[in-house]
């Protein structure tokens, strides 16, 4: 499961809700109109709504309470990207424009020497 979660975070998903074994499937579709419900279509914090999803399902008296029913689903990867995540992306960019400019440069000086 891990690998596949990673395999859906390289290809830019931020978050992946995914089950730690297999789930019985109507608490399954209970748990996903709870977690819908809290909020889940919206782009919110994914985490808070699934916590918010699993206490509305323990809170209704027709659930199993027992985990098996509702704590196989899991949130990982990153909620937003570390401040500083754009910084080797940003020096490389400076660098690749610094090293651009120091050629134009040398190729218009070379090309006006070259002229006279």
């Amino acid at each position: 499961m891990r690998s596949l979660s990673r395999a859906f975070q390289r290809a830019g998903v931020r978050q992946v809700i995914q089950s730690l074994w297999e789930a019985d499937d109507l608490s399954t579709a209970r748990f996903a109109q709870y977690f819908f419900a809290a909020g889940g279509d919206q782009r919110n914090d994914y985490g808070t709504t699934l916590q918010t999803a699993r206490q509305q399902y323990l809170e209704d008296p027709t659930n199993n309470a027992h985990p098996y029913y509702w704590a196989a689903f899991v949130l990982t990867g990153k909620e937003k990207a570390r401040v500083g995540a754009s910084w080797p992306r940003m020096a490389y960019t400076g660098v690749a424009l610094l090293v651009s400019l120091v050629l134009l440069l040398a190729v218009g000086i070379y090309s006006r020497d070259w002229a006279n």
